[in-house]
């Protein structure tokens, strides 16, 4: 319960384009009391996460229209958002170098373990603190 209310602090952003992916990241993150906010338009969420300016961005690396990449290097060079951690979520395991050249902090590679994604969400959020 403690942690719970700790965790209720950070906001998370999560960027996907399958709405089972989102389901799962919305209901395992709520469970451990983060507030999270979900959206599958990646053309979108640059403005999403400039009027929200979340602790921390999970993003997809393939989806249609802009990428994961794009949206990261977006993110990047703007003075607002280049200090929120991004951990990019891949079905692909070659997928990190790509990803940490377009600044993210980590990446996960999908399907993931609930634990995985809370240890690299949690080492993220107190890590950028």
């Amino acid at each position: 319960m403690e942690t719970q209310r700790a965790n209720s602090q950070f906001t998370i952003v999560a960027i996907d384009d399958e709405p089972i992916n989102l389901a799962t990241l919305s209901e395992i993150l709520a469970n451990e009391g983060y507030r999270v906010i979900v959206t599958s338009r990646a053309r979108k969420a640059i403005a999403l996460i400039k009027n929200q300016l979340p602790d921390l961005i999970l993003l997809d690396i393939y989806m249609p229209g802009l990428n994961g990449i794009e949206i990261c290097r977006a993110l990047r060079d703007d003075p607002v958002c280049r200090e929120i951690p991004v951990i990019f979520l891949t079905a692909s395991t070659s997928d990190n170098e790509l990803g940490y050249g377009a600044g993210a902090k980590d990446y996960i590679v999908k399907p993931f373990a609930a634990e995985v994604l809370l240890s690299c969400v949690a080492k993220q959020l107190h890590s950028s603190r």
